[in-house]
């Protein structure tokens, strides 16, 4: 399993709270790490597609911060910038990450959820929440 550390004092604690219980729900009695991994995917995936079809997510930075926050990634080198997302995804929300990750084009979709899927699984086993 890839490990992205981020302190844990910037994740957005909401979130983690939000996508715990949600993970909580579709696991039920199973308790293999697979299968929360698998809980951890469907989750995460679902917060992706609620977010590509809105324009203005209600907990998500603002549109000049989501603009300066693309022209940072874009700089970056190529291999660097799936990271860049997960971290805004951690930090501020996973709807902003979306948000920049659509300017940049559906690997960075692709590349955000698969990273963000481990990193949730991590942070949840982690605090015990799983």
């Amino acid at each position: 399993m890839a490990e992205f550390n981020i302190e844990q004092s910037k994740i957005n604690p909401q979130q983690i709270e939000q996508i715990s219980h949600e993970v909580q729900e579709r696991l039920g009695e199973k308790r293999e790490l697979l299968e929360k991994k698998e809980a951890v995917r469907e989750v995460v995936e679902k917060q992706i597609k609620q977010t590509i079809p809105v324009t203005q997510p209600t907990t998500s930075i603002g549109d000049e911060e989501i603009s300066f926050k693309l022209s940072e990634i874009k700089k970056m080198p190529e291999e660097e910038r799936v990271r860049a997302l997960a971290r805004v995804a951690l930090q501020d929300s996973i709807a902003s990450a979306v948000k920049i990750a659509l300017k940049l084009g559906p690997y960075y979709i692709d590349g955000l959820h698969d990273i963000l899927v481990d990193e949730f699984l991590n942070i949840l086993i982690q605090q015990k929440k799983i």
